[in-house]
Order: C-alpha cells, then structure tokens, then sequence
C-alpha cells in the first residue's frame, strides 16, 4: 500500500472517530509525512527514514520558530477547493 492511502485511510477513520483537535494535530504531521513519503510504499520505508523525519520536525536551529500551524491539504481534511 502507498504510504499516501494509508494516510488517508487513517485520518479517514478519525474524521468520525476523534475529536478536531485530534485529527488537526494528525494532518500537521502527517502532511509532512506525505510530502516526504507519499508515493513509496509504507513497506520501504525504514526506521531509520522514520527517525530522520521525526527529528527533522523536532530540530529548530533557529530557535524563532513562530508556532506551528496545521498542515494539510483540503482533501485530507476532507474540504474541498
């Protein structure tokens, strides 16, 4: 499976399962996590990717980073334009 329908199936399932903040805080990440993997299979990617990914969004070497905002495209929120 794509790493892109999984995404969408799962936030899919707490589009009626969660609360809004929930599901916000997940298309945040997991729209970052699209861009980086969507086309690839969920299968290849490694632990190692997934660590990288995860302290790529963590690592702010700036440190004036303005808050963070929601991510995530229409239909992953399921809007549409």
């Amino acid at each position: 499976m794509k790493t892109n329908q999984a995404v969408k199936n799962f936030l899919d399932y707490h589009r009626t399962n969660s609360k809004k903040n929930t599901l916000r805080n997940y298309s945040y990440i997991l729209g970052y996590f699209q861009i980086k993997f969507g086309e690839r299979e969920i299968e290849s990617i490694t632990p190692d990717e997934i660590l990288g990914f995860l302290t790529e969004l963590t690592i702010n070497p700036k440190q004036t980073t303005p808050p963070f905002k929601p991510f995530a495209h229409p239909e992953i929120l399921g809007k549409s334009q």
